[in-house]
């Protein structure tokens, strides 16, 4: 397995059909201009009017890895302190509402409620919040969506305990070997149905040091580039596949190219305090936890555009409707009914997490980027 514990993109190329007629809804079989994450004069100029827009100004050099690869990982960006408070938390929602618990190992009796992609439904831990609306984090997705009018989403957390210790009790290192093809990856949203020269940017934080092996982000670097070439070679079906592609209706899309997972996927190791965030057109999974004594704890955010040239009209619409959504969960404090993609989300363990608007100590930014004021022009 390559592992990348370096530092830190993004471009596609065009609309395409299938053989199912015209699949692209979003720009009507429209070529679009590549998307740059690179902001012109003019695109800075008009961001710099606005709060926070560059409270963490991005290099030149992570524009380029941005475009190029696909994914940017910032080290230490939040304080081990922070991190510490949200893992507390979690594990007090944990055990409250699912008898979770932080001790055992994957098949421990506490943890068999666990579903099998370790997603907790625990969706607002009171310290995220300090995550979602920081203006450093607000900053970076305000550069490379192009645009101050952000939504933060309210997503998951990630909760992977060690693999099974049964007849290993003195383990130290890893115990569960596993081979590229093992790790599942996929794509969140659906991209046939999406313009694959708009940015869609997915994130989340590490929560607590995890090492290679952990349970860490796979992912595929540089494919959001040939993405197109992917689809095209789908609609044959190349990768012994059904060529017929996924309704609309579906996420989290299987990749079914094993040959390029197995010579191309990397590994990101992540240290607590770690954000990473990537395109949606790179195939990605969390790998298996296969360390002895190691949870692999990481908490999904991201941001998504409400208007800008690096957004289409309808993934605008789509983005304004959940901005109402997250509007309506952090007053609840329950869990959203869609993720940021769209996808319905089961209304099962809908427990109330917090308490009042006013006990998250929302900033005058978080009321914008929780939909509960509006952004100005």
């Amino acid at each position: 397995r390559r592992v990348r514990g370096s530092e830190d993109s993004m471009s596609s190329n065009r609309v395409r059909k299938g053989n199912r007629g015209n699949l692209t809804t979003e720009a009507n079989a429209k070529t679009t201009a590549a998307y740059n994450p690179k902001l012109t004069r003019n695109e800075r100029d008009r961001l710099a009017k606005h709060p926070h827009t560059f409270d963490l100004p991005l290099t030149e050099h992570q524009m380029e890895f941005f475009e190029q690869n696909g994914y940017l990982v910032f080290r230490k960006l939040f304080d081990t302190e922070l991190c510490n408070a949200i893992v507390k938390e979690i594990f007090e929602r944990s055990e409250k509402f699912f008898g979770v618990k932080r001790e055992g190992d994957a098949l421990s009796k506490n943890n068999a409620k666990l579903p099998f992609h370790y997603c907790l439904d625990i969706w607002h831990p009171p310290s995220m919040y300090k995550v979602r609306q920081d203006p450093r984090l607000y900053s970076i997705y305000a550069q490379l969506l192009k645009t101050h009018k952000l939504i933060a989403s309210i997503d998951r957390v990630s909760v992977k305990p060690p693999p099974s210790l049964s007849g290993n009790p003195s383990c130290k290192e890893r115990v569960i070997p596993h081979s590229q093809s093992s790790v599942y990856l996929h794509t969140d949203i659906n991209p046939w149905f999406y313009d694959l020269n708009k940015p869609h940017i997915q994130g989340g934080l590490c929560l607590e040091d995890s090492p290679p092996g952990g349970g860490n982000l796979f992912l595929i670097p540089g494919f959001h580039k040939r993405f197109d070439k992917y689809l095209e070679d789908y609609s044959k079906g190349k990768f012994g596949n059904d060529p017929l592609p996924p309704p609309s209706y579906k996420s989290f899309i299987p990749f079914v190219d094993k040959d390029t997972q197995e010579t191309e996927m990397i590994e990101i190791p992540l240290e607590a305090g770690d954000f990473v965030l990537w395109s949606s057109f790179l195939p990605h999974n969390g790998g298996p936890n296969t360390l002895c004594n190691h949870w692999r704890l990481h908490a999904f955010t991201t941001f998504v555009a409400l208007d800008g040239t690096a957004v289409s009209e309808e993934v605008k619409n789509k983005n304004l409707a959940y901005a109402k959504i997250v509007k309506q969960s952090v007053h609840r404090g329950t869990k959203p009914s869609t993720f940021s993609t769209g996808e319905a989300i089961k209304q099962t363990h809908t427990e109330r997490e917090v308490g009042t608007l006013k006990d998250l100590n929302v900033t005058w930014l978080g009321e914008r980027v929780f939909g509960v004021k509006p952004w100005d022009n």
